[in-house]
């Protein structure tokens, strides 16, 4: 449920409308208030990156109007709850009091997240001032709050998780059980690797919720079925409505298991070796060897469950 009214923030700051405005289209000055990584296209349909303590906000500016109006769409990478596009800012630049009034409108949101961003604009907006008028707003505060537990949340049944697994059922049982623990199966990791780029473009929920129809349509990703597959089978992939049907990826899919089975005729295992410097590794090694993500992390950042 979205709210019916939309988040709302205003500052007063000391500087004419046109440098403000840099300060929401150049990289290098939001950074100094708000973010930790930032790629802009201020231009209208462009898009653009900006990683704010965590977490990935993505979205394109609608709207460019210097220096009077900026509007642009607001999400977050990998979630259903508020996906990029999801909501939409406007920004409002008005020359009055020998400077400007800058003002944030934050629309479509759900109801349960109104008040967090409505908060979190008012924090930002204040270090905006600082640094539009020429000082450091210095490290964000926010960007060290309880930094054992930021992007956590606590479920119903009372476990904490990762934000971006909150809302779905199937994503809570893939973060209970499969995120962030090492695979050492062959047969598993081309699964998973396969998947990963079904997923480019695409957030990673949409192919868990597809996943037992990939296995399905191959073969439980056994790679000598796999690689065996030719132009009939590619027609038949593309006929499946139950699975992502893009014939690059299906392509490159079946060059992947042939390329596994040669690196399985040389080293024992197509991925480990590169990974550990070795074949067929021990549990214990597995451990050693395998990179654990942070929990905070969405999904679509990182490459599933190594």
């Amino acid at each position: 449920m979205t709210t019916e009214l939309p988040s709302t923030a205003s500052v007063h700051i000391a500087a004419d409308p046109e440098r403000v405005f840099d300060y929401f289209t150049k990289p290098a000055a939001i950074l100094r208030w708000m973010g930790d990584y930032a790629v802009l296209d201020p231009r209208p349909g462009g898009q653009f990156t900006l990683d704010i303590n965590g977490v990935p906000v993505r979205g394109r500016y609608l709207a460019v109007d210097r220096p009077h109006r900026l509007l642009l769409s607001w999400g977050h990478a990998g979630s259903d709850r508020l996906p990029p596009g999801g909501s939409t800012v406007e920004v409002t630049f008005v020359p009055e009091g020998g400077g400007t009034t800058v003002t944030v409108v934050h629309s479509g949101l759900p109801a349960a997240d109104a008040e967090q961003h409505r908060l979190g604009w008012a924090h930002f907006l204040d270090r905006l001032v600082v640094a539009a008028q020429g000082g450091d707003p210095g490290p964000d505060p926010w960007s060290d709050r309880q930094p054992e537990t930021a992007g956590i949340t606590v479920g119903e049944d009372g476990l904490a998780r990762c934000w971006w697994s909150a809302d779905d059922p199937l994503y809570r049982r893939y973060h209970d059980l499969e995120w962030g623990r090492p695979v050492d199966h062959d047969q598993r990791l081309f699964e998973k690797l396969s998947l990963e780029g079904f997923q480019a473009g695409l957030s990673w929920l949409t192919i868990l919720r597809k996943r037992e129809n990939f296995r399905k349509a191959f073969q439980g990703f056994d790679i000598e079925a796999v690689a065996r597959f030719g132009a009939p089978r590619v027609d038949r992939l593309l006929a499946d409505a139950g699975i992502v049907r893009n014939q690059a990826k299906i392509q490159a899919t079946i060059n992947n298991a042939r390329r596994c089975l040669e690196l399985i005729d040389e080293f024992d295992s197509p991925v480990w070796p590169a990974m550990c410097g070795g074949s067929n590794p021990t549990r214990a090694r597995v451990r050693r060897c395998s990179t654990m993500r942070p929990c905070s992390k969405s999904p679509t950042a990182r490459s599933p469950g190594q």
